[in-house]
Formats: C-alpha cells, sequence, structure tokens
C-alpha cells in the first residue's frame, strides 16, 4: 500500500528520492500505479517505464484526489501544481 489516504496530504508530503517537494503524484496507464516521479517510475518493475510512457492522470498532493492529467489547480480542493515562485519542477 502507498499509504494515500483520500482528503490527506500524499505521504512524505509527495516527496521521493528525486525530489524534495512535490505537489502531485503521476499515474502511468501502462502499470495503473502512481509514482512521485517519472524517475520513480523508471526505477519501478514496470516493463514499459523505459519506454519513457507519459502520465496521463495525477493525484493532488493536498487531497489525495485522482484527477486526469493538468495544470490547473485541484477541482477538488484548488491546490496548485507549481510553487508560487515558478513552474520549475511540477511533480
Amino acid at each position: 500500500a502507498l499509504g494515500v489516504v483520500v482528503g490527506k496530504p500524499l505521504p512524505q508530503k509527495g516527496a521521493c528520492r528525486h525530489f524534495k517537494h512535490s505537489y502531485r503524484w503521476l499515474r502511468f496507464p501502462c502499470c495503473g500505479r502512481a509514482f512521485p516521479c517519472a524517475s520513480c517510475h523508471e526505477a519501478s518493475d514496470c516493463p514499459a517505464a523505459a519506454l519513457g510512457v507519459w502520465a496521463n492522470r495525477m493525484l493532488c498532493g493536498k487531497c489525495s484526489r485522482e484527477a486526469a492529467y493538468s495544470d490547473k489547480p485541484c477541482e477538488h480542493c484548488g491546490n496548485t501544481y507549481t510553487k508560487p515562485s515558478g513552474a520549475h519542477w511540477q511533480g
């Protein structure tokens, strides 16, 4: 289990060993699993990860609700997926 609880923030605030901050997790269509970042997906046992599959869904970092991949604020809680100061890593 990932420890994701709908209505609560993502475990470790969405962070992983590759990124200290993440505002969403990504769900990949090849394996159906969610990962904090594409590098975590590539390090998994998913055989399609090395092919560069793009995520098509995401889990909000603030409320853990799932939605289609988008850069728009979370439709459930209004959380934005970028830092207020810019859009360097959108996690």
